[in-house]
């Protein structure tokens, strides 16, 4: 039965191959366009089963008490000398007055905040150590802690922005070229687990991609046979972020290297399709040859698919939020890829046969 619908398929895609290829290459260029507006998850908690007692209870208190983001924001001197000198102190106090005037922000704990009632930060060093003694300055007077309380909420972009404005805020600042400014805390640190695994999704799909297309150029001893068998991972993988992005499903930790993932589990189903028509093709025509090589190998891709696919989806059992994702996005990158392999890919065969045979 199977193979028969494949059969028919097969002469259905060799008549209407053109039109296949308009199908398919307008629907890529739908979906890609989705890609960009994939976000990335870095709240942690998120990831863990809401209905256990300490989420709950923590949200709880959130909700009747009010929650706040706290960034840090540490002064250090780059040269032996103490900390609390004029020029360094107005330049914290300086950096105080315009957080202070930012509507996301809810209180600023500041090593200054013993001279807010002065008009201006003393000149007298000896007065300014008689009076600065807090605990917001290290043993050592080397170094000191700045304290920010925001109501930003737990979006990724609200966050990013908030973030990108403190940072703004104390690089318009003027300070002495001896003072070290670090921006830290919970916010800061999501801010650059988000852009690492942003260039960690690029990078590991493109060293990927590169080194399994080179890969199969090597064992078809062709370029166009190896572009024939790379085909169902490059639309299989667009299709894949592009339904991720349009769907605004997250990508976190556990699902940053999907594109190397699914790359390296798609690529037999290619090489299959492409070594079974190259060698029907020898003994029919390229309509005869499209008619046995789908039907041959599309059950057995079908089949280890399909196991596949319900392998990863098994992972929805999981009661981490991380794991259940990561099945989901495994399992549509399985279907994607196969999709491409029984409908995209036996049209390319068809359109470059005078290469590849």
């Amino acid at each position: 039965m199977l193979r028969t619908f494949l059969k028919s398929v097969a002469e259905v895609e060799y008549r209407f191959r053109y039109v296949f290829l308009a199908i398919f290459l307008c629907y890529t260029l739908f979906i890609v366009s989705f890609i960009p507006s994939i976000r990335f998850q870095t709240d942690i908690q998120k990831e863990l089963p809401q209905d256990l007692d300490s989420i709950r209870y923590q949200k709880l208190i959130s909700d009747v008490f009010g929650s706040s983001e706290v960034v840090f924001v540490l002064f250090r001197m780059n040269t032996s000398g103490d900390i609390r000198n004029p020029a360094v102190l107005s330049s914290i106090q300086e950096i105080t007055n315009n957080l202070l005037l930012e509507p996301d922000v809810l209180g600023v704990v500041s090593p200054t905040r013993s001279l807010e009632f002065f008009p201006y930060v003393p000149q007298n060093p000896e007065f300014l150590r008689d009076v600065l003694n807090s605990s917001l300055f290290s043993r050592g007077y080397d170094a000191a802690l700045l304290i920010i309380y925001s109501d930003i909420g737990s979006g990724e972009k609200e966050i990013s922005n908030f973030v990108s404005r403190v940072r703004e805020i104390i690089s318009n600042s003027e300070m002495p070229r001896s003072l070290n400014v670090v921006v830290t805390g919970n916010a800061p640190i999501r801010v650059l687990l988000m852009n690492i695994l942003e260039q960690d999704v690029v990078t590991t799909m493109v060293a990927a991609g590169v080194l399994i297309f080179l890969l199969l150029i090597v064992i078809q001893r062709s370029l166009a046979r190896g572009l024939l068998a790379f085909i169902p991972l490059l639309f299989g993988i667009s299709w894949t972020l592009g339904i991720l992005g349009f769907l605004d499903f997250p990508l976190s930790v556990a699902t940053a290297g999907i594109g190397a993932m699914i790359l390296g589990l798609g690529t037999e189903y290619g090489i299959f399709f492409t070594e079974r028509y190259i060698e029907a093709r020898k003994k029919h025509r390229p309509d005869g040859a499209l008619k046995e090589a789908l039907p041959s190998v599309g059950v057995g891709i079908i089949g280890s698919s399909t196991t596949t696919i319900l392998g990863f989806l098994s992972l929805l059992l999981s009661t981490i939020g991380m794991v259940q994702r990561l099945g989901i996005t495994l399992a549509l990158g399985i279907g994607c890829t196969l999709v491409s392999t029984l409908f995209v890919v036996p049209v390319f065969a068809v359109i470059l046969d005078r290469w590849i045979v």
